[in-house]
């Protein structure tokens, strides 16, 4: 890479004329994006975004705890991200996949993607769902006739699913399947069961060509394909809406649909099982004190019976009264002390709170203690989401796992100090009635009897109405029960947005990246690009001028000037000697141009001829020396130039210098050859004697020595003969000499003290009317001049 001067504006749009000149491989880079960009659009799935809203209601649930007077344990506001881990759990999506029948899918075959037939399809596939079946192994159907088809199938290694158990049972190995069937014929092995069954109203045979095929999915699959929907919690609001990307828009929103049916029914059932489970309890309550009732007013009766009646005065029933209120409180606080052994054992086999069974008797009021429940019972079920989509330990589940502990040791110290609270309630309390009952012994006998089993009996009888009465209002709440949650906006199959793939974002994608890649080569091309392209690559690394322009022959005749002297060709030569006038003060004769180049062809054989046939054409007589002894062109551009007399012969002394002079087809000029290439050139040319003069006589016969001679970047003849000259002309190739091998001549040139030197820009490719050198910034010439059109 050579330097450049980048502090002139022209720089940069000489660039860009640059870049102008690879224009076909933007062509062919964009015609190559839009093809990629096609084949990408036709073979990819489409993808679409189907939604649906859920409302979560933000109030205090009645928890069936509350209506048997035993505080609110779960009465508190639904958390929003415990009802998002509900619809995201692995048993809510399985439950919803098995109503919508998501098991089988058919497909049809087409040129770029196959299409989904669903909801509508060609045919049904009614299969045993309590049979092992083969999935994930495309079952190919060809309709023969509309009533028999043709089944192909095989896999190197599958999997046998059974759909009653949901799991994989064992695997098969090169399975092979190919049958003739008719529709409705039932297809059994131990591996699959099914039959295929023609719609009505349709013509499969019409096409032979058409193909279909259908397989069988695994649950697992199912919930992984659908489980990708995302939820978005909507700002300020109880309010979720979940987003599905589908490839089929009707499948995508049944399942949306269905799965927040699922949802609210699986509320409702949740509210229905705390019911239940406490119908169950007051039922087994009911039943015990039912017995002990029936039992006291046996014993009652026959008490009486056996005394012939008995009556208490004011003071007996004022003594029962006060003992039988302080009894009852006694009876709460045992009730109490029951529950909280029972929550202890309850916390310890790590249940879900929402299916605790209270005592119906007792009465719960303790803030902090419901907090810390549902606080363990949001972080059981968290626990019970992770780790059900993960099996291994995860920093989450460890996080979790200690923070459920934590909240039990302080669940178990709230208990422990509420247990003291009772222990010091129930000691006043049976001080008390210890009290009241030394108040019976100054009782009659009979009396102190009767009180005791009476009390026992209206002890039974309050608590069984109580129990009655609660269980009616649970059976009433049971029927009653609503989903606490509700759906908003269902999702629709109008409503549904293309997530993928969007045409006019991959066709700019595309193009933008080959646009890259293309400038991005070109760069390439141009940065380290060495060759000379314009007057600025020569400028930046010489004070040597410019002398001209020669513009590219297109003709097959290399002695252009002689032979089209009215070409564009010819004019830049003539433009070139015109440089050359105006370089300084000349000779009248013996003017010695001496032509040169870095490397072999760049045409200083062919610039030489024809610059001095440009002399010729002034009237200025003119000879061409063929020095080059190491590989000669002259010899070829110039008619009768296979003669063996030249430049060799006299320095071996076999001819003199007037003899080696012949004469050409155009006035004033004439050439010397350079004969049969020698073993020694340079040293021929060393021979001062020989050189001095043959240049002597030359110098007083003409008046302008071009010397053609080896190129300087090869060998060093050049330099012997400079001596001589009055000017060297070094000849650059446009868009092929390299900068570097120029560098290096020209930093030898100055080494040697050469200054009168001048550089010809050679072989400037004509675009339209100028010829483009440096992209429009050359010398051009029009065609309304006289001139011949190029």
């Amino acid at each position: 890479m050579h330097e450049r001067s980048k502090d002139q504006p022209e720089y940069y749009l000489g660039l860009f004329f640059k870049a102008l000149k690879y224009w076909p491989i933007f062509v062919m880079a964009l015609a190559g994006a839009v093809a990629i960009a096609y084949y990408t659009t036709v073979t990819t799935v489409p993808k679409y975004e189907v939604s649906t809203t859920v409302l979560i209601q933000d109030e205090k649930t009645t928890a069936p705890q509350a209506i048997i007077g035993l505080g609110e344990l779960t009465g508190q506001s639904l958390q929003i991200k415990n009802e998002m881990g509900i619809l995201h759990s692995y048993e809510l999506i399985c439950r919803t996949i098995k109503r919508l029948d998501f098991e089988v899918s058919s497909y049809q075959k087409r040129r770029y993607l196959p299409k989904r037939l669903y909801p509508y399809s060609y045919f049904t596939i009614e299969w045993n769902p309590y049979s092992p079946q083969l999935i994930n192994v495309p079952f190919n159907i060809q309709f023969v006739t509309d009533s028999t088809c043709r089944v192909k199938a095989n896999c190197e290694v599958g999997q046998i699913y059974s759909y009653t158990q949901e799991k994989s049972l064992h695997g098969i190995y090169n399975f092979q399947l190919d049958t003739l069937v008719t529709t409705g014929q039932q297809l059994s092995s131990p591996w699959y069961d099914f039959a295929i069954l023609a719609n009505s109203g349709t013509s499969l045979a019409h096409d032979n060509k058409a193909d279909y095929h259908f397989q069988f999915n695994s649950y697992d699959a199912l919930v992984n394909q659908f489980k990708r929907f995302t939820i978005h919690e909507e700002t300020g609001s109880s309010i979720l809406r979940l987003h599905l990307t589908t490839d089929n828009i009707v499948q995508g929103t049944n399942f949306l649909n269905a799965l927040t049916r699922e949802y609210l029914r699986k509320g409702i059932e949740r509210k229905n099982n705390i019911a239940s489970n406490t119908i169950r309890f007051i039922d087994s309550q009911i039943t015990e004190i039912h017995d002990s009732l029936y039992q006291s007013e046996k014993t009652i009766q026959a008490f009486i019976h056996a005394k012939g009646g008995l009556d208490l005065d004011y003071k007996t029933d004022y003594i029962y009264n006060r003992l039988s209120v302080l009894e009852e409180q006694m009876t709460v606080l045992q009730m109490q002390k029951k529950y909280y052994d029972y929550l202890i054992q309850f916390l310890e086999e790590n249940k879900a709170l929402e299916d605790i069974v209270l005592p119906s008797s007792l009465k719960l009021n303790n803030p902090y203690l419901n907090d810390l429940l549902d606080q363990i019972n949001e972080s059981l079920f968290e626990f019970e989401e992770i780790s059900s989509r993960t099996l291994q330990e995860t920093p989450i589940l460890t996080a979790n796992r200690l923070k459920i502990e934590n909240l039990k040791k302080t669940v178990l110290e709230t208990i422990t100090a509420a247990n003291n609270n009772l222990n010091h309630e129930q000691t006043e309390l049976q001080k008390r009635i210890s009290s009241i009952k030394k108040e019976l012994d100054y009782l009659p006998q009979d009396q102190q009897q009767f009180i005791a089993l009476q009390r026992k009996h209206t002890i039974n009888e309050d608590l069984y109405t109580f129990l009655l009465t609660k269980r009616s209002e649970m059976e009433i709440m049971k029927a009653s029960n609503l989903p606490s949650n509700e759906v908003l906006d269902l999702a629709r199959p109008s409503h549904y947005r293309l997530v993928a793939p969007i045409r006019s974002k991959i066709y700019l994608k595309y193009m933008m990246y080959a646009l890259a890649i293309a400038g991005a080569l070109i760069f390439i091309f141009i940065y380290f690009n060495d060759k000379v392209y314009e007057n600025k690559d020569i400028e930046s690394i010489t004070h040597y001028p410019v002398l001209g322009h020669i513009i590219h022959n297109k003709y097959s005749s290399n002695f252009i000037v002689h032979h089209r002297p009215q070409s564009l060709v010819s004019e830049s030569f003539r433009s070139l000697r015109t440089s050359y006038h105006f370089l300084g003060e000349k000779k009248k004769k013996g003017n010695v141009i001496l032509v040169t180049s870095t490397n072999i062809e760049e045409g200083k054989s062919f610039l030489s001829l024809n610059l001095a046939a440009s002399f010729a054409q002034n009237e200025n007589k003119t000879i061409i020396i063929g020095y080059d002894l190491r590989k000669p062109k002259l010899n070829k551009y110039i008619e009768n130039g296979h003669t063996n007399e030249g430049l060799s012969m006299y320095y071996n002394g076999k001819r003199d210098y007037k003899d080696i002079i012949l004469s050409s087809t155009q006035a004033h000029l004439d050439y010397i050859l350079t004969g049969p290439i020698p073993a020694n050139p340079a040293e021929l040319m060393a021979r001062d004697s020989k050189t001095e003069a043959l240049f002597d006589y030359l110098k007083s016969q003409y008046d302008t020595i071009i010397l053609d001679t080896a190129p300087l970047g090869r060998v060093s003849d050049g330099f012997l003969l400079y001596p001589y000259a009055d000017l060297m002309m070094l000849v650059v190739r446009h868009n092929k000499t390299r900068v570097r091998h120029l560098k290096h001549l020209l930093r030898e040139l100055k080494r040697r003290g050469i200054d009168h030197c001048g550089i010809v820009i050679n072989d400037i490719r004509v675009n339209r009317n100028k010829y483009g050198y440096g992209s429009g910034y050359g010398y051009g010439y029009g065609y309304g001049y006289g001139y011949e059109q190029s």
